[in-house]
């Protein structure tokens, strides 16, 4: 009777360690957390590389908050954003890892008046709501695409523009 004992302590201690690490792995909000925004990332989902901008179905929209890279390709996948504490973080479908995301307000909604063709460290950008930008900083990056999405948002003291998934920094001109 005793060797039965002392074999299925050990057991139930491994069965618990096992359910403790699954539920641990798995990444999912826990019941203390709340869900903020529930629906789909818009249009094509390629993970995340560092300042990653998410607009949810429901018009809200989340920057990447941290750095972390992963790739993942889903069109309109299913996603949430919870809040834990006081940090929101973003669980997208088969996807294991959660990403710590921050809300983003001021957001302007516009495309490129005709040919666009990428970055190209300074370029002049005039959009069909009337509005011209200029990129700031640097970056180089050809992308062609004709009268493309573009997302404008603030970001600290200066503003960001998304277009094609490539982010960089502009100001406005006009």
């Amino acid at each position: 009777m005793l060797s039965n004992k002392t074999f299925s302590l050990p057991l139930k201690m491994s069965t618990i360690l096992f359910m403790l690490f699954f539920v641990a792995s798995v990444n999912l909000p826990a019941q203390t957390d709340y869900i903020v925004s529930e629906g789909h990332i818009v249009g094509d989902f390629e993970g995340w590389d560092g300042e990653t901008l998410f607009e949810m179905s429901d018009g809200t929209f989340w920057i990447q908050a941290e750095y972390s890279y992963i790739y993942y390709y889903a069109y309109n996948p299913k996603a949430i954003v919870f809040k834990r504490g006081p940090n929101y973080y973003l669980k997208v479908e088969r996807v294991r890892k959660i990403l710590k995301v921050l809300p983003v307000d001021n957001v302007i909604k516009s495309r490129i008046d005709g040919d666009f063709k990428g970055f190209e460290g300074n370029t002049i950008y005039k959009l069909t709501n009337g509005t011209v930008w200029q990129q700031t900083d640097g970056k180089y990056q050809y992308k062609y695409a004709y009268s493309p999405r573009v997302v404008i948002y603030r970001v600290g003291f200066g503003w960001k523009m998304s277009v094609e998934g490539i982010t960089v920094s502009v100001e406005r001109l006009e």
